[in-house]
């Protein structure tokens, strides 16, 4: 994982403890893992030094680092609450289910970095279960991202570009820098313009700052343009408007390159659907259209059957067509205003504006499905892959972003465990997908 993601130091996880449960889960860790184990505090802005553990009614002990680095073994059981800059993200992901950024801080080491923190939902453990999963308190896992990391290896020579991302809090600070290339030899700096454009992402899952800048230089000029306009005036005009559509051009370029950044950031690179940021966005607009006008919309949730099984067969070349094509097919069937998204791995949602009832949405995935498994041509094979797919619709469904996914996402499982290739969709909003099972409705594709 370090090859592919450079970029991330370190993998994390923390577990909430009661005060309680404290005593007893410092006993479980000492006798599985550390016998030294203890939650421990550590005064990050003055001494640096261990410190006693105060008594307060929750604790956030780090349980698990990877890599295992010899100097970073102290803080095995370190509690994220005796850390300013950490302290707010783990509360902030603890209340609100989503992914959140620390601010940016310094390592023990001395480097810039920032983590992210990724709340994780454990299933209840059944008899004789590991025994971790006994305790009450909410699992997060954080990647901590070291700034130095975030420059490439190699920058393209001659650039006049500088492009730098700061942290959007306490004095905005530096995550990366790309300086320009060139040299500033013949005063382009004091006779030629400088283009600066700014972007500010302040939503609470990764908030900064991305400045983009470029330094004309003289050889965006052309010699004889210099000389037309030292001659005559017909030829200063005629220099000035080539100069001026060649300005025109720079800030045309930059702001595709620009465009293109934000496309990136918000779409799935290898079938060019939304990713989550963008439909998590989506989502809540519909939320807010309910709430303000009454708006009804539907949730669908795919996920591919058995798809671990064309990779290991195929080879995840063909895996990737086979997603490709898929999604394809998936943006074939529904209207241009609705928005199909990729959330990663083999699982795919669709939001369904202006959908009055349950059977007009289960009617839709019911198609959706159909066109997922008609035959495909993957290279010199023809393959044909099924799904399965759970519905929700608000406001029956709920209203909230966790209560719809959630509905789709167990009604998808009941498929799952009903044999696969089917939609799934519940009649009464109130119950849980296992608790009445006579009130669910399963369709399949023959």
């Amino acid at each position: 994982m370090k090859s592919s993601y450079p970029h991330i130091y370190m993998f994390e996880v923390v577990r909430k403890i009661a005060r309680n449960e404290r005593v007893a889960f410092e006993t479980y860790m000492q006798s599985t893992f550390d016998p030294a184990f203890r939650i421990k505090n550590f005064g990050y802005d003055d001494s640096r030094q261990w410190q006693s553990v105060r008594d307060k009614a929750v604790y956030y002990p780090l349980i698990f680092m990877w890599p295992e680095i010899p100097a970073a073994k102290s803080i095995f059981g370190l509690d994220m609450d005796s850390i300013p800059h950490l302290q707010q993200a783990a509360f902030a992901t603890d209340a609100g289910s989503q992914t959140v950024a620390s601010k940016p801080f310094r390592l023990i080491e001395g480097d810039l970095a920032y983590a992210m923190f990724h709340p994780v939902n454990e299933r209840t453990p059944s008899h004789g279960g590991n025994r971790m999963q006994m305790f009450s308190g909410s699992l997060q896992v954080l990647l901590i991202i070291r700034a130095k990391d975030l420059v490439p290896s190699q920058q393209q020579a001659g650039t006049s570009y500088r492009i730098s991302i700061n942290g959007m809090g306490q004095n905005n600070p530096l995550l990366l820098d790309l300086p320009s290339n060139t040299d500033d030899v013949l005063g382009e700096d004091h006779w030629l313009p400088k283009v600066n454009l700014i972007y500010e992402d302040d939503s609470p899952i990764q908030p900064l700052k991305l400045t983009v800048e470029r330094q004309m230089l003289w050889t965006d000029i052309s010699a004889n343009s210099l000389i037309g306009v030292g001659l005559l005036p017909l030829v200063s005009l005629i220099a000035l408007i080539v100069y001026l559509r060649h300005h025109y051009s720079s800030l045309v370029d930059l702001r595709f390159r620009t465009r293109q950044t934000e496309f990136l950031a918000l779409h799935d690179t290898l079938t060019s659907l939304p990713n989550r940021l963008l439909f998590n966005d989506r989502l809540n607009f519909l939320l807010g259209n309910w709430r303000r006008r009454y708006e009804s919309f539907g949730l669908v949730f795919i996920d591919l059957d058995l798809f671990k099984e064309i990779n290991d067969n195929l080879g995840h070349k063909a895996g990737d067509l086979v997603l490709i094509e898929v999604a394809k097919r998936i943006r074939s069937c529904v209207r241009e205003t609705d928005t199909v998204a990729r959330l990663g791995g083999d699982e795919f949602v669709v939001l369904l504006g202006q959908v009055h009832s349950r059977e007009h949405l289960l009617t839709m995935a019911q198609g959706i499905l159909a066109e997922i498994s008609k035959e495909m041509a993957i290279g010199e094979k023809r393959i044909r892959v099924s799904a399965s797919i759970g519905v929700s619709i608000c406001p029956e469904d709920g209203i909230e972003a966790t209560a719809l996914l959630h509905r789709a996402d167990s009604s998808m499982y009941v498929v799952k465990q009903s044999g696969r290739n089917g939609v799934m969709g519940q009649v009464s909003p109130s119950d849980s997908v296992a608790s009445r099972p006579h009130e669910q409705r399963l369709h399949r594709v023959k």
